[in-house]
């Protein structure tokens, strides 16, 4: 998660899951972050390197607390 200001300038990355190898099945990866000071819009960025499989993404989400 990539967490940028207006000028889509980063300003703080988060990762919320790193697999180093095969997981079997459906593996959840969960994070409750909280945008930093500054930040108007956000990345979300899926990066895979020496992949020789399939990837399944299911039920991004993302909600908005406070005012």
């Amino acid at each position: 998660v990539r967490w940028r200001n207006a000028s889509n300038s980063t300003i703080r990355t988060d990762t919320i899951q790193r697999y180093t190898g095969p997981t079997g099945g459906w593996n959840l990866a969960s994070a409750g972050l909280v945008a930093p000071a500054g930040a108007t819009n956000v990345m979300v960025r899926l990066k895979a390197d020496s992949l020789n499989a399939t990837i399944y993404v299911d039920d991004l989400t993302f909600t908005r607390t406070g005012p």
